[in-house]
């Protein structure tokens, strides 16, 4: 019988951390994000340590009963958005450039994000798990000795093919109705045309 207490204990963790395999920790969020933030600026951005990697803050997105994802800022610029459970994959988007602002946020943008509010609240009510592909993201996130495990490669990267940011508000709106937005195409239009430089000169505005 106490040859066999050490392996109903074993059963029981293991039970435990199956049940519990769902939602994901801040302290977990966190760590995935400083070890994709270090991968991918590796591999794209150049040399940097775990060490030289600094969170400035995070936001945590939720409602009264449910944790959705955490964002977290880094210095001097830079986000990583991590689901707080992990039936989706590690990282949901990110930035080296650009600071995630959570007000004001074009339409699709807040659909895409609804919408992964959905696949976590989906996957909870019906208790799904990841698939193998998605675990082992996760795995390799969350890794303790993830700075010595040799970087990805094969990834391409593509630089913007346009070097304005344009957007949708002021001053881009100034002569549309008070409140009105841009309009996305015709904010994409507009800067293709700068980048071609052409017409030499405009007539009018739309």
């Amino acid at each position: 019988m106490k040859k066999l207490k050490p392996i109903a204990i074993f059963m029981l963790l293991a039970f435990g951390l199956k049940m519990m395999a769902g939602n994901v920790s801040m302290k977990q969020a966190e760590k995935v994000a400083m070890n994709f933030y270090f991968e991918r600026h590796n591999m794209f951005r150049g040399d940097i340590t775990l060490d030289q990697i600094r969170i400035q803050s995070v936001h945590t997105e939720k409602d009264a009963r449910q944790t959705y994802y955490y964002v977290f800022h880094f210095k001097p610029a830079g986000f990583v958005i991590v689901p707080a459970d992990n039936c989706l994959v590690p990282v949901l988007g990110y930035s080296f450039e650009h600071n995630y602002v959570a007000e004001n946020q074009p339409p699709n943008v807040q659909w895409w994000f609804q919408q992964n509010k959905e696949q976590i609240l989906y996957a909870r009510e019906n208790a799904l798990q990841a698939n193998v592909k998605i675990e082992e993201q996760w795995e390799h996130y969350l890794d303790e000795d993830f700075r010595f495990l040799p970087l990805k490669t094969g990834s391409r990267q593509v630089a913007p093919l346009l070097t304005t940011l344009w957007d949708q508000g002021w001053p881009y709106n100034y002569y549309c109705p008070p409140g009105t937005p841009a309009g996305c195409q015709s904010t994409a239009t507009g800067q293709i045309l700068y980048y071609w430089k052409w017409p030499d000169h405009g007539q009018g505005y739309t």
